[in-house]
């Protein structure tokens, strides 16, 4: 009798989970036109769907009705300096884009600055906010659902470097289009390519070679031991202009510390670490992108230091409320 119970109980919970998850989805389609340009990036710490976490995202689905990379007609964007990194030491707070379209300005600012120093292969990487995750996959559309959410985030870059409508509007990919690697050619002898992966480095040299300057955002360059030797010359040609990554790490007893890695040229690879309050604090900057163990010693050592003094009920407690977001 008692197994019967929890399993109805259990059926009962997942019933009103999916109800939950559908009224939500709905609102958020119906308040998609109206906070298009106010999704916020502070999405891009990765959350498994639960309805919980769900409802923190509605607003975020809003940006499929941005529709086409040109937007709205007759937006204007404004320069933002948001993620600027300039000068910052150990102790600042680190500002980070609070919107989509602040996140992707700040790229456009970023690729624009490589370019005047002569810089002509350029990486890009942003956060993607889950738009129609599900509690077993934040993205089971794969590639093209994904680059259904990154075209109008590039769109918003594009803007800034000058690229006209035509030029944001178009439909073009390198090698399959199942393989979602698009290709805006314009602005300034720009060719913007989104996703790429090894297999197409041939052609990115080819579009390096003709004089354009190549702006790669979020590649899909898995180099391995398997991997191509172009694949590989050209990922390291590379030169990351504007990062941003999420980081969950752990302190002393697997408490969990979070983060964030944001680089914005010219300026260095700036972590900081997520305070009570909300703040982000910088604990270190690096002239390189850091490798992850080296993250993982630097806020290991802060949190041996800066939480010694927290109490055991309250380590449990955080501990509690990371478990819930899994």
């Amino acid at each position: 009798g008692t197994t019967r119970l929890c399993i109805f109980f259990q059926h009962a919970k997942a019933a009103r989970r999916l109800a939950m998850m559908r009224s939500l989805l709905l609102l958020a389609g119906m308040l998609s036109v109206a906070s298009a340009f106010q999704v916020p990036a502070q999405g891009f710490p990765r959350q498994v769907c639960s309805s919980s976490a769900l409802a923190r995202r509605t607003a975020r689905i809003a940006l499929r009705s941005l529709g086409s990379a040109g937007g709205s007609p007759g937006l204007r964007i404004r320069p933002s300096l948001a993620g600027a990194t300039m000068g910052l030491k150990e102790g600042d707070m680190l500002k980070t884009p609070e919107t989509l379209q602040e996140m992707m300005v700040d790229a456009a600012n970023a690729v624009s600055s490589a370019m005047g120093q002569g810089v002509k292969r350029i990486s890009v990487e942003v956060p993607l906010p889950i738009t129609g995750g599900t509690e077993l996959d934040d993205w089971p559309g794969g590639i093209k659902q994904k680059y259904g959410t990154l075209r109008p985030m590039v769109g918003e870059m594009m803007k800034v470097l000058n690229f006209t409508r035509e030029e944001m509007e178009a439909k073009n990919f390198l090698g399959y289009v199942d393989d979602a690697i698009g290709i805006w050619e314009g602005g300034d002898n720009l060719a913007v390519v989104c996703f790429p992966t090894t297999e197409v480095a041939r052609e990115l040299e080819q579009l390096a070679a003709s004089g354009k300057t190549v702006v790669v955002v979020n590649s899909q360059f898995f180099i391995d031991p398997f991997s191509s030797q172009e694949g590989k010359d050209f990922d390291a040609s590379l030169e990351k202009v504007y990062l941003l990554q999420s980081l969950n790490l752990k302190g002393p007893g697997l408490l969990p510390v979070k983060g964030v890695l944001l680089r914005t040229f010219p300026d260095p690879f700036t972590v900081a670490r997520k305070v009570d309050g909300g703040d982000r604090e910088v604990i270190a900057t690096y002239d390189d992108k850091p490798e992850r163990k080296i993250l993982e010693e630097l806020f290991f050592k802060d949190s041996e230091e800066r939480d010694k003094n927290l109490s055991l009920f309250d380590r449990l407690k955080k501990i509690q409320k990371e478990a819930s977001n899994i």
